[in-house]
């Protein structure tokens, strides 16, 4: 079982995209052991059906499909409509991935990432849109932490994946009114079949778990047991959210280790950079490796200190919170960089 709780699926109708492997595969089964009736969908035919095969036939439904044609995505749609009457769930996980550096990045891979991780939810949610409204359903899509900081080397897939996170966001404010959820979850690195070869090298593995407060890379399953939960009626006043399902990679960005240290997790041999350096200023240039509380504005200082003017919150209707200056603090000099 993928799931501890049990929630009221059953004679709902869910499709799942990117349903052959990994994080699809998971969520699929998941709905399908909630009782839901569940319409796999992806590239290949043989994948799709090793997902669904300890699962009544009833229930299941194999849509071989491209989601980056726009055609094919509307003809699965309607093929779904016409073998269970209804749609109440779309999980939008199909997904693409490439390193990308500025200097050599290649047109069609840009073209490739895009189609599949932005324009592809597009057709998917276009398509599906008047059988939610009908139903008062929901769209889950399955985002990444990239897109809500930045990587090394993944400026585009990270770009993609912001997008889709500003998507979901408006369209849950376009499509509440219509009694439609939308909200995506945002996985870390995630062990399946496709990840896995990158787990067995030594080096990569002790690097990914020195930035995991939970010790452990995410397993499809833990994706799957959000997405249960977010579609269900427990999470009936949850929209336009983007919710980490990440072991804690996220929290360890907002961190704010002394300046001028590397960051190393208690009893790691690891030493590495914060994943997200923010600056401290010196003769008003930049620093490389330091960082300063997100709260504080950093502003240039005589030779050798830097001074930071704090900001607090304060209260203004309507808009809720507004950051406001208050005091000039003087810190301490700035330490030596380790190299």
């Amino acid at each position: 079982m993928i799931a501890w709780a049990r929630y009221p699926y059953e004679g709902k109708v869910v499709l799942v995209t990117g349903a052959g492997s990994g994080i699809g595969r998971g969520i699929a089964q998941g709905f399908l052991e909630q009782g839901a009736c569940v319409a796999v969908l992806g590239r290949t035919t043989d994948s799709l059906r090793t997902t669904a095969q300890d699962h009544p036939e009833d229930r299941s439904l194999v849509l071989a499909c491209d989601v980056t044609d726009r055609s094919e995505v509307e003809r699965s749609v309607a093929e779904l409509l016409a073998r269970f009457g209804r749609l109440d769930i779309v999980v939008s996980n199909a997904g693409w991935c490439e390193p990308s550096e500025l200097e050599t990045f290649e047109d069609d891979v840009w073209a490739r990432m895009h189609a599949v991780n932005v324009d592809a939810f597009i057709f998917l949610a276009r398509a599906a849109l008047p059988a939610l409204k009908a139903s008062h359903g929901n769209v889950v899509a399955v985002s990444s932490v990239s897109g809500i900081r930045g990587d090394w080397n993944q400026f585009a897939y990270n770009a993609t994946k912001g997008a889709l996170n500003a998507m979901v966001q408006s369209l849950a404010l376009d499509l509440g009114t219509h009694g439609v959820r939308v909200n995506a979850v945002a996985p870390a690195f995630t062990d399946t079949q496709l990840t896995r070869q990158r787990l067995e090298d030594p080096e990569f593995a002790a690097r990914l778990l020195d930035r995991l407060a939970l010790d452990r890379p995410a397993t499809p399953a833990d994706i799957a047991r959000t997405v249960l939960f977010l579609a269900s009626p427990d999470a009936g006043y949850i929209t336009g959210a983007i919710i980490p399902v990440d072991g804690g990679t996220t929290v360890f960005g907002n961190a704010s280790p002394t300046l001028g240290h590397n960051v190393r997790r208690p009893g790691s041999t690891t030493a590495r950079n914060p994943p997200s350096a923010f600056r401290v200023f010196s003769r008003g240039a930049a620093v490389p490796g330091q960082r300063h509380r997100r709260d504080l504005h950093p502003v240039p200082a005589r030779p050798g200190r830097f001074s930071q003017r704090a900001y607090t919150p304060a209260r203004s209707a309507p808009f809720g919170r507004r950051w406001s200056p208050s005091r000039s603090v003087r810190a301490r000099p700035i330490p030596a960089l380790r190299r």
